[in-house]
């Protein structure tokens, strides 16, 4: 049972405890208003009085586990007539629970209003599948002031704000504007203000969510508006189909429907008449078998095979003037049922957009064989629609429509490796090209909205593609062999070859593991070796790189200084290769940065045309040059930078690659397996061959010159120095300026230093962490403070 009072709002139903809320001044008129609530829908037969409940208090409920238990009982039934048998017994075989949305009633019957609640519910029924996409549909919508699941689970109710005064003239207004605008139609039921609502379980209604046991409102919807677009008079009374589509195709199909589906829409004499006239203007005696099996359908009274027969009989001798086929075509879309084929829908709806822009028939049978229907299936329908005077309504929703004038007018694609939306030539749709698109589509539809354009775009009606996997895809047939021994051999290295090495292979070897590299990036293996090229100016290393990727795969060749920003980080999920040509200036300044950099594999980002940050995996594989050798900022756990020194390129052998068959070589080599990790052994031997690569900082300089490794064994003889005091220390003995504690802290472990991270108690009793060290003879005497 659930019960109000006007301070406080102690709710309970079947044995669920008891929740008290008090009234909140900032609540709108409309969810304080009351409604009639029932133990069972069969009231007052079955089931007990109950008091009446705020608007609020039952929409709380639906998020609430109130109504689970029936709504569980319900959604038992497989099918429509299961879950409608078990809503007529109940889970405690009285019935279900329900309350009167649109008021409070002294009798359930529309007579018996007391006070009306301001609201209208609508039912948009059998959405199945499609449920959450229209449920955003109706979140968006201006007119939505609440929306949540129908206990049958399969379909929505909406609530609407109206004038209670006009409330039969509101539901035929919104009954046109669901079916104009959205394709749904709405249970026919919702016109009778005294309508039982069942209590539905849905956590995620549209008005309210939880905060711990806490009631807080998401109020409705702020923006929500009150219906007041009523149809004329004359609208209320149209009974005729209007201007439609007739050919044997969509006759065949409509016939089809009827003797298919069982539907009738013969209900009586008079009707069955109408059906047999409309049938016989159009096939005359060919229509006696299509009538008799249209006949069998009739609910009200059983087939009489003589009485049909006679009937045709008689009116296929007298027949009528007045009524021709376009009647069966308005009985069959009364009766819920589609009046062309999807084939003619799609040809009225390119004709019908090219007679709004003033086109041709010529120009929309055109358009129409680009999309594969033939002229001697198109021009006959195209001629139909261009020469009605009234609009042929296709049963089209506006997102339907819209649909084909994007694809006709302006078809897009999603790029996922730029995350940018672009039209067929590649072209970026930045937003002043999406709104001068916006704009020419409301001049065409004026009641798209922007939300519904943006929505679209947005959604799988635009199709995505991987620019990069596709490449591989299209050239998988190509098969070549020694093309990355090639491009190695253009480089004269003297990398390798140094005093006590011997690794003849090390730039054929790296610049393999590189490219393999590059490949398992594009299918979600990050790669975080970065090859760099070092050596004199002028000597064509920058080129090397730059002219690495074929022509179409270069727009995702970017260049960058790898600075600690937020456009950088999206770069190196949007492009597969980040190239740094200052990497002996940028590479090691902010060692950490570029450690971290190397290793990423997901970076969280706001995406282009993104409201909210997303986690985007890292695709750029990182390479670059340097004049300067010294490009290893860490040479005793080096894993990562790849250096060959260049003494020379041979660009004749270079240009003489095919760099399609260079990827596509790394392809086949990824897809057998190889793979660009380095082992232990590729690290040690990398580590042998390139300590003439490490970049030497001055903090090091000064650590040799200033300090000594103590024994392990004579730690208590050794003092005890942070990071600050080392860098205070050797700040005060050298006029050289910006000395960087991370980097001393750093140098000093890679030397061997002796660490303690324990806080240390020295004799003034702070705490202390830091590295044992002796003191060397040089320089002044540590200051006082230092000392122990």
């Amino acid at each position: 049972m659930v019960s109000a009072t006007s301070k406080t709002v102690a709710c309970q139903f079947k044995g669920s405890t008891s929740i008290a809320m008090n009234d909140k001044k900032t609540k709108p008129l409309v969810l304080e208003a009351l409604i009639s609530q029932y133990e069972s829908q069969y009231f007052p037969t079955k089931g007990r009085p109950m008091p009446d409940i705020t608007v609020e208090d039952f929409l709380w409920h639906i998020s609430r586990d109130t109504f689970k238990k029936q709504t569980e009982f319900v959604q038992q039934g497989k099918t429509k007539e299961e879950r409608k048998k078990l809503k007529n017994n109940g889970p405690n075989k009285i019935g279900l629970y329900g309350v009167t949305v649109s008021g409070t009633f002294a009798q359930k019957t529309n007579d018996g209003l007391k006070a009306p609640s301001g609201l209208i519910g609508i039912d948009l029924d059998d959405l199945n599948d499609e449920l959450e996409d229209v449920r955003r549909q109706m979140i968006i919508d201006p007119y939505t002031f609440a929306v949540f699941k129908s206990i049958s689970g399969t379909g929505l109710c909406v609530l609407v704000k109206i004038d209670p005064a006009r409330f039969a003239d509101a539901f035929l207004a919104l009954e046109n504007y669901y079916l104009e605008k959205y394709g749904r139609k709405i249970d026919a039921a919702c016109k009778n203000i005294s309508r039982l609502r069942y209590g539905s379980h849905d956590p995620g209604v549209f008005c309210f969510r939880d905060t711990d046991e806490e009631r807080t409102p998401i109020p409705y919807n702020p923006k929500a508006l009150l219906w007041k677009s009523y149809l004329s008079k004359a609208e209320q009374k149209r009974s005729t189909i209007g201007s439609f589509i007739h050919t044997k195709d969509d006759l065949d199909f409509v016939v089809k429907q009827v003797i298919d589906e069982r539907v009738d829409i013969t209900p009586d004499y008079h009707q069955r008449l109408r059906v047999c006239f409309a049938l016989i203007s159009e096939l005359g005696e060919s229509a006696r078998a299509i009538f008799h099996e249209i006949c069998k359908n009739q609910i009200a009274s059983p087939y009489d095979f003589e009485k049909v027969d006679k009937m045709f009989t008689y009116a296929l001798g007298y027949g009528s003037r007045e009524i021709k086929i376009a009647t069966f075509y308005y009985l069959a879309k009364e009766a819920g049922l589609q009046i062309m084929t999807p084939k003619t829908k799609e040809i009225v709806s390119v004709a019908s957009m090219y007679k709004k822009q003033h086109g041709t028939v010529e120009g929309a049978v055109d358009h129409l064989k680009k999309l594969e229907i033939p002229e001697e299936e198109s021009r006959d329908i195209v001629k139909q629609v261009f020469a009605t005077r009234e609009e042929i309504k296709s049963d089209e929703t506006l997102y339907d429509q819209l649909e084909l004038f994007l694809r006709s007018n302006h078809p897009m694609r999603f790029n996922e490796i730029t995350r940018y939306y672009e039209d067929e030539q590649g072209i970026v749709q930045d937003q002043r090209r999406l709104n001068k698109i916006f704009v020419a589509a409301n001049k065409l539809l004026p009641k798209v909205t922007y939300p519904m354009f943006d929505i679209l775009i947005k959604s799988d009606f635009t199709p995505s593609y991987n620019p990069l996997r596709n490449f591989f895809r299209d050239n998988e047939d190509r098969k070549p062999t020694g093309i990355i021994a090639a491009l190695a051999a253009t480089i004269e290295t003297d990398t390798g070859f140094g005093p006590g090495q011997f690794f003849p292979d090390y730039k054929e070897f790296f610049i393999r593991k590189w490219l393999i590299g590059v490949i398992s990036s594009v299918y979600d293996q990050p790669c975080p070796i970065v090859l760099v090229l070092t050596g004199a100016a002028n000597t064509g290393k920058t080129s090397w790189f730059r002219r690495l990727f074929p022509e179409e795969l270069r727009p995702y060749f970017a260049e960058s200084k790898w600075i600690d920003n937020r456009d950088n980080e999206m770069a190196m999920c949007s492009n597969l290769i980040s190239f740094n040509d200052e990497f002996g200036k940028n590479g090691l300044r902010d060692h950490e940065h570029f450690k971290s950099l190397a290793s990423k594999d997901f970076f969280t980002l706001r995406e282009p045309y993104g409201r909210g940050l997303i986690k985007l995996r890292r695709l750029a594989v990182m390479c670059g040059t340097s004049n300067p050798r010294e490009v290893i900022p860490d040479p005793h756990n080096n894993r990562r930078v790849i250096p060959i020194n260049v003494i020379s390129i041979d660009f004749r052998g270079y240009n003489a690659i095919n760099k399609t068959d260079l990827l596509l070589e790394a392809y086949h080599l990824f897809k057998a397996g190889e793979r660009h990790d380095l082992t232990q052994n590729d690290v040690q031997r990398l580590q042998e061959v390139t300590g003439g690569y490490y970049d030497v900082p001055t903090e090091r300089d000064l650590i040799e010159k200033y300090f000594t490794i103590p024994k392990l064994a004579d730690k208590k003889n050794a003092m005890l120095w942070s990071q600050g005091e080392i860098l205070e220390y050797l700040t005060g003995v050298t006029t050289i300026k910006n000395l960087k504690g991370k980097i001393i802290s750093q140098e000093m472990k890679a030397m061997g230093f002796p660490y303690s991270d324990k806080e240390y108690y020295a004799p003034e009793g702070k705490g202390k962490r830091g590295f044992y060290l002796y003191l060397r003879s040089v320089g002044p005497k540590p200051n006082s403070a230092l000392s122990f």
